[in-house]
Order: C-alpha cells, then structure tokens, then sequence
C-alpha cells in the first residue's frame, strides 16, 4: 500500500475522515478545524504535514507530524509533535496505524527532530517506541480557598480572538520555557478551545509584567511568560473567574516552582509520551546543561539500541563504562520520573547519573497537538 502526503485539495476529505473517525470513540469530539485551526490551512505545506493512507479511493488512515522548536533551560530542542493518529473503525487491524507510526519516525528522524512527542496512551503508543516520562508538575487554584492577590497588580482579560498582543509582550516569550513561534502563526493558535489572552500590569507604571493564555473550558493555562508575581496573579484571577485553574510548569523553572507550591492547593507530577529520535541531537541540544550538571571526573557512553538500524553512542564527560538501553529505557534515563540510577539496564554504582538526569522537556498546550 502507498503512503501518500495530503494535498490542499484533500482537506474537506480528511476532515469529514478525521471527524468520524475520532467521533466513533468519543461522539462529543469537536470537529478537527476548530480544535486546531494552525494545523489545518488549506495550504500546501500545511498539508503535507499529513500522511495518509487511501484504499478504494477514500482516505482510511492518517498520522499528522508538525515540527517544532522547544526553548527549555536555556536549550533549543529541535522536536515533533505526534497527532491525528487514526484509521477508519471500519478498516482497523490491517496494520495501517503501524505503518504510518513507522513512516512518521522515519521522516522525523530524517528532518533533524531530536524527540517526538504526543498526547495519546501508552497502552497504545508504547509498543511502537513512545515512552511514558514525567512532564513538570501540575499546579491547581481553587477560586474558593485562594490566598491574598498582589495589590500592586492588576489583571485584564480578552478572548485570544480579540486580545492585543504588543510586539514588546510577545517578545517576552524569548524568555520563557515554550515553543518558538512567529506572531502571525500565534494568533491563529488563540483560536483554539475559545481561548482567553490574560494580562498582568504594573499598577503604577501600566508595564505588562506577565501574559497567559487560559482555555475556560479545560480551566487550564496553555502557555504563559512574565514575571513570577505576575503569572500567580493571572493564575488566581482566572481560578476566581473560572472556579479553578490548573497551571502546568516545567521542572525547569526552579523559582516559578518554589512559589507555585507556596500558592496552589494540589499539586500532581505531569506525564507525557515521548519517543528519542536522537539521541545525538538530544544530548546536543541539552549540552550545556548536561555539562553544568555533569560531577567532576565522571563519565560514561550512553549506546542506545536501535533494532536493525545502527545503535547511537554519545560519550558523557571523561567517558567510560557503556550504558546500553533500548529507545523507551533510554527515554525514562534521560527525562524521568524515576531517578536515573533507578531505571533497569543502569548500573547501580553510577550515581553520578542521579544528579544529571532527569533533564526537563514540555509542550505547552497551546502547541499540543
């Protein structure tokens, strides 16, 4: 069977498919242009970003690929995410979903992505090389139990259709842990989920000190930048509106994470599903904090199997004893949740690991996929 990239003029085709297909495991799913209106431009590289399988004439399988840049930790992580995976109910178990996961590594890999992520479940991706690995923390705001507001600011609200977003604000996003993006692809992103543009200003001087985009339906904050005081400020203020507000945060946002612990009213481990399509674009990436983390005089290979392809070797600080791991283990060592020193296949005596590993990476979910 042929794997095909959709073209412009499959796009009423794919989303009546896409439609029906998701709609058959869950009837209250939304259609797939107003969920993601970025994804699915009826243009040709829009397109492109989605390969199908057509049998009889008619689309019947499909797997979306969107390349991605992820700014983490001072580190550029060139990534992919993993959506649209589906196969008409009436053609399941052809091996047409294992197909297209096959194809859609292979043209990650060979576009320079050094992770895959994705929002579905390991029952189901985990056997085709994505890995269950721990995501930052969840913080949760209840409107009704929220502790003093910050008088020194004021908060504002407006849907993301209609928000202003000033070249100074959304320049502050350089500085925060998320996905690069131009503005113009951005604002098409706020129509998503009916989304909401919150801003935090400065009473006395009307400085913008923090911004958030919050979804009201999920009650969740799907990207954010600013300031601490000024992103806890947002937080409690939707939390007031909307009853409750859960505010994802990376592990690598140490003095967010101390203040947001100090705030909430639960806070849970996140997880997410991830594949390494790299492991030497992934240690690249990371190199600089690796190196920070990395204890003097310790060292390692990291050899990561590949099945019949050929294994990926990285050398850890002075280098040494080889640590070798299949794709989902070498996932878990890299990004957790469990201590480096913990995974199976790691020796007991490196642990060295353990203050290296984890290293931190999440998707906001504006950019989720």
């Amino acid at each position: 069977m042929n794997i095909e990239l959709a073209r412009p003029d499959d796009l009423p085709e794919l989303l009546d498919f896409l439609y029906a297909a998701f709609r058959a495991g869950n009837p209250d799913h939304p259609r797939f242009e107003a969920l993601f209106p970025d994804l699915f431009a009826p243009a040709a590289e829009a397109m492109a970003r989605h390969q199908i399988i057509r049998k009889g004439g008619r689309i019947v399988s499909c797997v979306g690929t969107y390349p991605m840049t992820v700014r983490i930790a001072g580190c550029r992580v060139p990534a992919a995410g993993l959506g649209q995976v589906s196969t008409a109910p009436d053609m399941q178990g052809h091996g047409f979903m294992t197909q297209l996961l096959a194809a859609a590594a292979r043209r990650m890999e060979e576009e320079g992505a050094a992770v895959s992520w994705l929002g579905g479940r390991h029952d189901r991706y985990g056997r085709h090389g994505w890995e269950l690995v721990q995501d930052g923390y969840v913080f949760s705001f209840s409107g009704g139990a929220l502790r003093a507001m910050d008088e020194n600011l004021l908060v504002s609200s407006a849907p993301g259709s209609a928000a202003e977003i000033s070249e100074a604000m959304f320049a502050m996003r350089d500085a925060a842990t998320g996905v690069e993006d131009a503005p113009e692809s951005y604002r098409i992103r706020l129509g998503r989920g009916e989304a909401e543009v919150w801003t935090a200003h400065r009473r006395k001087t009307d400085a913008v000190a923090a911004w958030a985009v919050v979804l009201p339906k999920a009650r969740r904050v799907a990207d954010f930048c600013g300031t601490t005081d000024g992103v806890i400020q947002i937080a409690k203020s939707a939390a007031l509106r909307h009853g409750s507000l859960s505010l994802p945060a990376s592990g690598a946002d140490k003095g967010l994470l101390e203040r947001l612990r100090a705030e909430c009213a639960y806070m849970r481990i996140g997880s997410q599903m991830l594949r390494i399509v790299s492991l030497v674009r992934t240690l690249a990436a990371y190199r600089p904090l690796v190196e920070a983390a990395m204890p003097s005089g310790c060292g390692a290979t990291l050899r990561m199997t590949r099945g019949e392809a050929p294994a990926e070797e990285v050398v850890l600080g002075a280098g040494g004893r080889a640590i070798e791991l299949d794709p989902k283990r070498m996932a878990r060592l890299l990004f957790g949740p469990e201590r480096a020193g913990d995974v199976p296949g790691v020796p007991a005596d490196l642990h060295w690991l353990n203050a290296v590993f984890p290293i931190p990476f999440t998707i906001p979910e504006l950019f989720h996929v």
